[in-house]
């Protein structure tokens, strides 16, 4: 079981320089992800960003624009950027709008060479694709979450997520959200791919995230 951990500002929030959150370790994201996030929705819905920052609490805003790109924030401030996504867009445009958005930053030039040669390396195998994202996680979550992957049989591949921390069960949006981008994940996979969401707590504490691609398209894989 892998949970994500970084060199990189450890055991610091934005509000805590001094990183006296060390001993607490606060499940966060990276202000640069939830920065791209309200861009998008901009682009795709003009003067949603001021209708978003505006209802936001000023202290969550100072969290996301006080400090870099790099620095980790609560989640707080992603679970009301979901909810108020999905309260000004309603939940079936915030849910087409995450598909759209996440598979739209994987096309992005500094990326897209990169997804390309993905594709190309894991062809017949893409399966094994789904092993890269515990890893892409890690660079955009902190302590969310303990995330694996498993490949029950030929033709699905599994992200198990444990321990989902409170601040995302708590919010049906935030979940609804990491729906939303692993169904992106299963396209760039594979044209056709579907995802298949199982809670298997109650209150999302646990969660599969299966993948299910065409069985005759994915080659035998080594014992």
């Amino acid at each position: 079981m892998q949970r994500s951990h970084h060199p990189t500002g450890e055991g610091e929030v934005a509000g805590d320089p001094g990183g006296t959150a060390t001993s607490r370790r606060a499940p966060a994201e990276r202000a640069g992800s939830i920065r791209d996030e309200i861009d998008l929705l901009e682009h795709h819905h003009p003067g949603t960003r001021g209708r978003l920052l505006g209802l936001m609490p000023g202290e969550l805003t100072r969290q996301l624009f006080d400090g870099t790109r790099g620095d980790w924030v609560t989640l707080e401030v992603s679970g009301w950027l979901c909810e108020l996504a999905v309260q000004l867009l309603g939940e079936e445009a915030a849910c087409a709008h995450w598909v759209r958005g996440t598979a739209e930053h994987l096309e992005r030039p500094v990326l897209r060479a990169f997804a390309a040669g993905v594709r190309s390396l894991f062809r017949g195998r893409p399966g094994r694709l789904v092993d890269l994202v515990p890893m892409a996680w890690s660079h955009i979550y902190r302590d969310v979450c303990d995330i694996r992957t498993e490949h029950p049989c030929a033709g699905e591949a599994s992200l198990i997520l444990d321990d989902i921390a409170p601040a995302v069960r708590s919010r049906p949006a935030f979940l609804l959200n990491w729906r939303s981008r692993f169904e992106a994940v299963a396209q760039l996979v594979e044209a056709g791919a579907r995802v298949e969401w199982r809670d298997a707590t109650a209150g999302h504490r646990h969660v599969e995230v299966r993948f299910v691609f065409d069985p005759d398209g994915e080659e035998p894989q080594p014992g």
